[in-house]
């Protein structure tokens, strides 16, 4: 039997939230396979029990580490990983200072998994695309909220964000300039837990996956996204090029001034983005959160900006994908879609969001990469 350790930090504060962690540890569950950790972690409500018991074996066959771990304990990290075993790295730190361009890391890890992969890059070997996905807890919550049909079809969109990347504060501003008046554009903030809570509308293990989540979880807003024809999943940055990480220092600003002004140049003939722009840290938990829901997700298209997923959505198909950071193509797209094609495409995205990143999913490509690694 194949057993899994997981290496993760126990603090609340800031954040030690990692979905991919519970997410794989929920799957290899289910498929049967053993797993523990360092820490007991994640509690499940549901279940009235830990996803990850604590346990101090060092008698596993793989290992899994979360950035957050490794980022805080590196100075004896390094010399405790057994290399004996297979030995994987979870890497959802921004694309800007992600894991993998550290030679020490590089050495000791078979494989590291990462998010905000994009292409352009020569990445090596034992570096894999990996996405966020879900979580039992949101599959279990989306799916008992009721859906109204008749409220999912009227032409509405939301926009639900607290935190206003430079990228989705651009979309929602190009959104709201360019779709017809024929579309409601909901810019909503769902209430905080707490007055949910005070009204009723939220029970206590509402409160507690709130504060597991480091303040990601509410059950007004799942019910909200089930009700949206389409929901705004825009998240991450765009920066003037050139494409290079940590882009400022003040050479490096300087560099990027004359993609300032193409930008704006482009901006003014509708012309290629792309050329001025590029886009990090793109992958977010609201995007698997509305392609699990009932609402057409709207994101930039996967395949023309370059972002890469270990199983890539199709654009039109799967979500909305948009090109122009505009949204002036969008808007002609959207525009020749009834509401029909548009919830379509939505159900369809959810199906292939099934098939695919569901923690059954994500766990058995997990295990067929292990598998390559033993052979």
């Amino acid at each position: 039997m194949t057993r899994v350790k997981f290496f993760l930090t126990p603090y609340y504060i800031p954040d030690n939230y990692s979905p991919e962690a519970i997410a794989l540890a929920e799957g290899l569950f289910e498929l049967g396979v053993e797993v523990c950790a360092n820490i007991d972690y994640w509690f499940c409500y549901k279940k009235s029990d830990f996803v990850l018991k604590k346990s101090d074996s060092k008698e596993y066959d793989i290992a899994v580490y979360d950035y957050k771990y490794l980022y805080h304990s590196k100075k004896w990290t390094f010399n405790y990983i057994d290399t004996s075993k297979i030995n994987v790295l979870i890497d959802r730190n921004d694309w800007l200072d992600q894991e993998w361009r550290d030679t020490r890391v590089m050495e000791k890890f078979d494989y590291i998994l990462i998010d905000h992969m994009i292409k352009g890059f020569n990445y090596p070997e034992n570096v894999k695309p990996w996405a966020i996905g879900l979580t039992n807890r949101v599959k279990n919550y989306i799916d008992k909220i009721e859906v109204d049909i008749d409220l999912v079809a009227k032409k509405r969109i939301l926009i639900n964000a607290r935190v206003k990347h430079n990228l989705r504060k651009k979309i929602q501003e190009s959104l709201k300039q360019n779709i017809p008046k024929e579309y409601e554009i909901a810019d909503l903030i769902s209430d905080p837990i707490e007055s949910l809570y005070a009204k009723g509308e939220a029970t206590e293990n509402d409160i507690n996956y709130h504060k597991e989540s480091a303040g990601r979880h509410n059950p007004q807003y799942y019910s909200m996204i089930n009700n949206y024809l389409m929901t705004n999943c825009v998240g991450g940055y765009y920066e003037y090029k050139p494409f290079v990480t940590t882009p400022y220092s003040n050479l490096k600003k300087a560099r990027r001034k004359l993609y300032f002004f193409l930008d704006k140049y482009l901006s003014l003939v509708h012309g290629d983005a792309r050329r001025a722009n590029f886009v990090f840290q793109y992958d977010s938990f609201r995007f698997w959160e509305v392609m699990y829901s009932h609402s057409c997700p709207i994101h930039l298209n996967f395949d023309y900006w370059g972002f890469i997923l270990p199983v890539q959505p199709v654009s039109g198909k799967h979500y909305i994908g948009i090109t122009d950071l505009d949204c002036v193509e969008f808007t002609k797209y959207v525009t020749e879609l009834s509401a029909e094609d548009i919830r379509q495409i939505g159900e369809q995205g959810r199906d292939w969001c099934i098939n695919n990143y569901t923690p059954s999913a994500v766990a058995t490509r997990f295990i067929k990469m292990a598998k390559e690694t033993k052979g």
